[in-house]
């Protein structure tokens, strides 16, 4: 295997290895990639398969990284979802007695 040894579980964000489909269709991912994907036997990954044929396999840890880095970059860092909420709340509250 080649690649960087950046990742922070890791993996290396270029690996490139060969796998072989078995008799039944399976495909065995090979341990250094359970590891970085932060998935283990019995785990559940979501598989989705691009217009050019490319298959991505993404685990439950690697799902929630994402939606966390897009909520990151959609909320600014000083903004308190929570706080907003309550307050919201408060006021939706407040016009109801009203």
């Amino acid at each position: 295997m080649s690649g960087r040894p950046d990742h922070p579980r890791g993996a290396r964000t270029d690996d490139r290895v060969e796998v072989k489909i078995d008799s039944d269709c399976r495909v065995v991912i090979p341990a250094s990639f359970h590891k970085a994907m932060e998935a283990g036997e019995g785990d559940t990954l979501a598989a989705a398969i691009d217009g050019d044929g490319v298959v991505r396999l993404t685990s439950a840890a690697a799902a929630l990284r994402m939606a966390r880095r897009v909520v990151r970059e959609a909320i600014p860092s000083d903004v308190s979802l929570s706080d907003s909420l309550i307050a919201d709340r408060r006021r939706e509250a407040a016009s109801d007695e009203a």
